[in-house]
């Protein structure tokens, strides 16, 4: 922890709100902020220390402070320009030798402890912003930088590895794409509306400003306005709106960081969020309850009511969504885990699926000194059993990661007497990368394919495995449509039992809002079908029927079959498949 400079006294505060809290903020900013009567408070999330660069990893040493009360804070600003801490090396570790703790390379020979700081205190800093509350964030590139989360006993024992940056104090800005590039050509995009008088601040402060960074909205973030541009045309500058009424905006470096801050706080945020800035808003007093009309207290009462009421609400929502994730978080656990937890999360998943005689071997291993240690799970809810080796990697499995429960199977044949024992290999590859972003079309060689095939072993994917379980869930599937999914060699498609192929989507009409199909199989009036989206199965049943423009009560293999449905144009992309669910199965689970 790091002790902060004292300030020179400061005027008597006039605004107790908006709080302020200043984060990284140099100390004459502070004093511009003060000076003008504004509540503040100071902190830092930490500062960046020199190790000796080696291989080794060596445990973090948080040295930041949060003043007490931070999490109440309606206006955050940040300055994320790196500063090193006066000491040149920092030893102390926070926790005992064998409890779990941070740790970090040094094959740079600097940490940066900031990150951890960050995502420990990341819930208070969304429910500000959830609270509608105000984000300026003098921003760097949010470069991913690797952590461990482990312990030390006779050899060190690695839990996780997070990918944190300096942007993850906000969850939202983990969907903010940002690249470093440096640059001082930076023009204002012209604004309307509520942003203008903000856009002409900074227009005002751009003299001797530097972007260190550019960034864009990932495709499903809304309220995302640039405010400003370098000479290629990449945001150097930007608004982002929430849902909920709350503001981030993401700037550059500015000269003159108080008087654009002063500015913002006088004449723009008390604009944007009047909530905030209850005493600051010029000409707002005659709004106080004293001043009011009498009749609209009463129903600015009436709005207390509804909000307290709408807050319990949510509050109920908010704990039924964590019990939630604490019920299914093991299938989370299948798209970022390795070793034990991800062997316990596929174990877990495949329960969930409706498989009821699970070993655990290497539990049973730990359990008994002389077991021997060779494949992760068996199922024996059937013939074969199947025994199942798990394995969570950086990038896509080589031929001896997919391959390597083959070893265990004629072994295993000898050992129970038995012919009827297969191998399947349920692989978390590229694990680092979100699942839509990774190579889910060929993870494995082709030649590995071909040997599975050969030797009746099924390669899975848990990217594949999350959606059958999510689908499972969503859709209401039975085990026997699911479990037997597992049963099959080669690169195992996660289709369940009950689906069966009936063509690929080839056309969307917006009006009628409807789906040309070019069908394999076919289809008729009152059929269930489901759609192949990217992570989910969307099943409609068919209400309206067209072949060339014509009312049909059954179309052919071959035809292109035309199908009002309720997806969304973005979801309806062309090759999309399409099944048609079998009524013979009963979702009944």
């Amino acid at each position: 922890m790091i002790e902060l400079p004292l300030l020179p006294v400061p005027s008597a505060i006039k605004f107790l709100k908006p709080k302020i809290l200043l984060l990284e903020v140099a100390h004459r900013v502070a004093n511009t902020i003060s000076r003008e009567g504004f509540n503040f408070a100071e902190g830092s999330f930490g500062s960046l220390y020199h190790v000796a660069k080696s291989d080794i990893y060596v445990p973090v040493i948080p040295n930041g402070y949060l003043p007490h009360g931070f999490g109440e804070s309606d206006v955050v600003v940040v300055d994320l320009k790196p500063e090193f801490a006066s000491a040149p090396e920092i030893t102390a570790k926070v926790t005992s030798r064998g409890v779990t703790d941070w740790w970090a390379p040094c094959t740079t020979g600097t940490i940066d402890p900031r990150p951890r700081a960050m995502v420990l205190d990341r819930k208070y800093f969304d429910r500000i912003l959830i609270h509608r509350g105000i984000f300026v964030i003098f921003a760097r590139a949010a470069t991913l930088q690797r952590f461990v989360l482990g312990y030390e006993r006779e050899v060190f024992i690695t839990e996780s590895e997070p990918q944190l940056s300096a942007w993850s104090f906000l969850s939202v800005l983990d969907r903010v794409r940002s690249m470093a590039e440096k640059g001082n050509e930076i023009t204002i995009v012209p604004q309307r509306g509520r942003l203008l008088a903000l856009s002409e601040i900074l227009r005002a402060h751009l003299q001797g400003a530097t972007y260190h960074c550019v960034f864009s909205p990932s495709d499903e973030l809304k309220g995302w306005t640039p405010l400003a541009v370098n000479k290629f045309g990449h945001t150097a500058a930007s608004a982002l709106e929430t849902d909920k009424g709350g503001f981030i905006f993401l700037l550059p470096d500015l000269a003159d960081k108080g008087s654009f801050l002063l500015a913002s706080l006088k004449e723009v945020f008390p604009g944007l969020s009047p909530h905030l800035f209850p005493d600051a808003a010029r000409g707002l007093w005659v709004e106080r309850d004293e001043y009011e009309l009498f009749s609209v207290v009463q129903l600015r009462g009436e709005i207390e009511t509804i909000q307290d009421e709408t807050r319990r609400k949510l509050q109920a929502i908010d704990e039924a969504i964590q019990a939630e994730r604490a019920r299914f978080g093991f299938l989370h656990d299948l798209l970022r885990e390795t070793g034990e937890r991800l062997v316990e999360a596929v174990k877990k998943t495949l329960a969930l699926l409706g498989f009821a005689r699970i070993e655990d071997v290497d539990q049973k291993a730990q359990e008994s000194a002389s077991a021997q240690r060779r494949e992760d799970l068996q199922l024996w809810d059937r013939s074969p059993i199947l025994l199942v080796e798990i394995k969570g990697i950086t990038g896509c499995p080589a031929e001896a990661d997919s391959l390597q429960v083959l070893k265990y199977v004629v072994p295993r044949m000898r050992e129970w007497d038995r012919t009827d024992v297969r191998g399947l290999s349920i692989v978390n590859h590229q694990r680092h990368l979100p699942p839509l972003e990774r190579n889910n079309a060929s993870p494995f060689q082709e030649d590995v394919i071909l040997n599975s095939e050969q030797q009746e072993l099924g390669l899975l994917t848990t990217w594949d495995l999350f959606r059958l379980a999510r689908n499972f869930i969503k859709n209401d599937w039975t085990p026997d449509c699911v479990k037997t999914v597992l049963y099959r060699v080669g690169r195992i498609d996660p289709i369940p039992e009950h689906y069966q192929f009936a063509g690929t989507l080839e056309n969307f009409w917006e009006r009628p809002h409807a789906v040309g199909v070019r069908l394999v199989a076919q289809i008729s009036k009152g059929d269930r079908i489901a759609f192949e989206l990217d992570s989910e199965f969307e099943e409609q049943v068919i209400e309206s029927l067209q072949v060339e423009r014509s009312q049909r009560e059954t179309a052919a293999a071959g035809e292109l079959a035309g199908i009002r449905t309720h997806l969304k144009k973005t979801e309806a992309k062309n090759g999309l498949r399409v099944f048609r669910v079998t009524p013979t199965i009963e979702n009944s689970h």
